[in-house]
């Protein structure tokens, strides 16, 4: 097979995995692939698409869940366009004839890591992307004006002046990006191909808007990298469609990492309204001098709807949480506020409808005087009136319960969120960790004809390890104290024995919490570095970087940031420890998903327990061997390991965990 695009000599598999995916964007038809590490899973997917995509007249619409992925894209289109220049001489005028017009292609991240203002302005800073798309959206228009009034000079200090005097804000870096050499931009991005990141830091130390010199390159790139967000999201997904100048049949979609899609879309159209974002409404019903006045529903005050709405999720989480959450009956919630209204169905959709219009004006206002377009009476007007409207078998109302209780409406079938890749040209769904495939398939509805195909690893199986104790486990009902206590310190005579980099991979934070608050931080003989909920990128990264270089202990939850994305290459990483199965917690929320797919497959558990399940540990697993080179040894901490054989055929039973270690590797525990 000859594919001009292909910029390596190919490894083991990635021949045929290129003809199955040429395979798909003939028939235009859906591949389902799981490619285990090793197989070059970005490279192998783009090129074929590439170069489709030239002969073909398509456009290559690579969607990441992750920045680090979508460097990875870029980085590799860069590679391919090494090779076509070459092949043309070397000469970078050749791109025209290379890419038919095109540039090679740009990595396009959420607006607001692209966004300026984000850097030193607080609003900006605090927005979500709706908040931030408005807000920009004014600044936009301001700065517009102020450039046919030519009152530049105040642009400078971020003002501009207004026909009553006063002064509203504009943006610096959008007055700068009107008067920019376009064309001198867009050849530098032809030329160079730089990742997102590289782009945003050349835009903002030359004082222009990443942001806005992206949209204005989508309309002629040839590879766009983004994240799922921009397809899945029906209002984003119509503006950047507009934006590339391309309806959805001129696209080839690659979908990476594409075991998290079907969760990622599930979130997409669930929403929670808690007892704290109703104390906000109220707070703003205060500041806007308007408690008194701002009414629903013929004489109702906001304040007044908003206690009492709050007193309702109180009584419905005393009566229903169970642990974490619990179900709500089907209606519960509208008829006890009709019953304390003494409201008709009617009359409460009134009060939701009045409650988003005093939301909407409430916005205005704030945007009018250059705030955040923030409001949580808005919010809870449009919760309401999702919560009521949202019937039917693919959704659960649920009650959280905590220290904060909320009421949740949550989508437990993606298929109406995802389908929208079957209207495309063609899409390729891979995952290092996908299996069962066919589980995949019906999740996200794709049809049953879509392609199923597994490549494995092409890296020598005797460079792993995967040992279990059958002496231990996580199961809830044996997990009390003495148990913890004992996990503990098989955990610490590992840690303490082996003088190696080592990942411990807990199946929730909480259970991480309960062995810090044992202090099994203060008998670790090697330094500790932490995942904590809440931490930043930024700051998760920093001690990624530490650990890569110092070495140590670091402890992190499965399925979380660091389980998978992230490579650790030779000794950077040679001995992981997972604490327990991490299975789901049978909460309401989970039990419902179970039942709706054993009534749609007649396969609830293995769709929903099983499967993810199995995901989350080769994700944990498949940190230590990234390339050929790589040696290391996982252990599992429970015995009910054994029920995963099937997807880890080298896994065996251990009584010597340090033992079977230092014999792994030569005899030796350390380096």
């Amino acid at each position: 097979m000859d594919i001009s695009t292909f910029p390596y000599t190919p490894r083991e598999f990635q021949e045929r995995i290129m003809e199955e995916i040429l395979t798909t964007l003939e028939e235009g038809s859906h591949l389902i692939m799981e490619s285990g590490t090793g197989t070059g899973k970005t490279i192998s997917a783009l090129a074929p698409a590439v170069d489709f995509a030239l002969s073909h007249g398509k456009r290559v619409l690579y969607l990441t869940r992750t920045n680090s992925q979508e460097r990875q894209v870029i980085l590799e289109l860069r590679a391919i366009m090494k090779k076509l220049r070459a092949a043309q001489g070397g000469s970078e005028e050749s791109d025209s004839r290379i890419l038919h017009g095109f540039i090679p292609g740009i990595g396009l991240q959420g607006r607001k890591n692209m966004c300026p203002m984000v850097d030193i302005d607080p609003e900006f800073e605090d927005s979500n992307s709706e908040e931030l798309s408005r807000l920009c959206n004014r600044l936009k228009r301001t700065t517009k004006s102020a450039a046919i009034q030519g009152t530049f000079g105040g642009i400078a200090g971020g003002m501009a002046s207004q026909e009553d005097g006063e002064k509203e804000k504009t943006c610096p870096f959008y007055a700068k990006t009107l008067n920019a050499n376009v064309g001198e931009i867009v050849d530098g991005v032809r030329r160079e191909i730089p990742t997102a990141e590289e782009f945003i830091i050349d835009m903002k130390e030359n004082g222009l808007c990443p942001y806005e010199f992206n949209r204005l390159l989508l309309e002629r790139s040839l590879v766009v990298a983004a994240p799922y967000i921009y397809l899945f999201e029906p209002m984003l997904r119509n503006a950047f469609l507009e934006w590339m100048g391309a309806a959805l049949e001129d696209l080839i979609v690659i979908v990476d990492e594409a075991h998290n899609l079907p969760d990622f879309t599930r979130e997409l159209v669930s929403e929670k309204l808690s007892i704290v974002s109703l104390d906000r409404a109220m707070d703003e019903a205060k500041e806007y001098g308007k408690e008194k006045t701002l009414k629903i529903a013929g004489g109702l005050t906001v304040t007044d709807f908003a206690r009492v709405l709050q007193d309702i999720i109180h009584g419905l989480a005393e009566e229903y949480v169970i642990e974490d959450d619990g179900l709500v009956p089907p209606y519960g919630l509208e008829e006890e506020l009709m019953h304390r209204f003494r409201f008709t169905s009617n009359r409460l959709k009134q009060a939701t409808g009045d409650l988003i219009n005093h939301g909407l004006a409430i916005q205005d206002e704030r945007l009018k005087n250059g705030r955040l377009p923030r409001s949580y009476i808005h919010f809870m007007g449009v919760f309401l009136l999702w919560w009521m409207e949202m019937t039917g078998e693919k959704f659960v109302k649920l009650i959280n319960g905590g220290e904060n209780p909320s009421l949740e409406y949550y989508c437990m079938d993606p298929v109406d969120v995802i389908e929208v890749v079957r209207r495309c040209h063609a899409s390729v769904h891979v995952s290092g960790t996908l299996r069962p495939l066919d589980q995949y398939r019906a999740t996200a509805g794709l049809p049953h004809d879509a392609r199923l195909r597994l490549f494995p690893s092409p890296f020598p199986v005797e460079n792993r390890l995967v040992l279990y104790l059958s002496s231990l486990t996580t199961r809830y009902e044996d997990l009390d104290n003495r148990m913890i206590s004992r996990l503990m310190d098989t955990t610490l005579h590992i840690c303490n024995s082996t003088n190696r980099n080592i990942m411990v991979f807990f199946p929730s934070f909480g259970l991480m919490e309960r062995f810090l608050d044992s202090g099994i931080s203060f008998s670790l003989k090697r330094r500790l570095f932490l995942e904590e909920q809440g931490l930043s990128q930024s700051e998760l990264m920093s001690r990624l970087e530490s650990f890569r270089e110092s070495g140590g202990v670091f402890f992190a939850v499965v399925g979380g940031r660091m389980s998978e994305g992230l490579d650790f290459p030779a000794e950077l990483l040679e001995v992981v420890i997972i604490e327990g199965i991490p299975y789901p917690k049978p909460t309401a929320k989970q039990r419902a998903l179970q039942h709706y797919y054993e009534v749609l497959f007649g396969r609830g558990w293995e769709f929903t327990v099983k499967a993810p399940t199995t995901r989350k540990l080769l994700q944990s697993i498949g940190r230590l061997i990234r390339t050929e080179r790589d040696r290391g040894v996982a252990v599992i901490l429970d015995k009910r390991a054994v029920h995963f054989r099937e997807d880890i055929p080298d896994l065996r039973e251990t009584t010597d965990p340090v033992g079977d270690i230092e014999e792994f590797f030569g005899g030796n525990a350390g380096r």
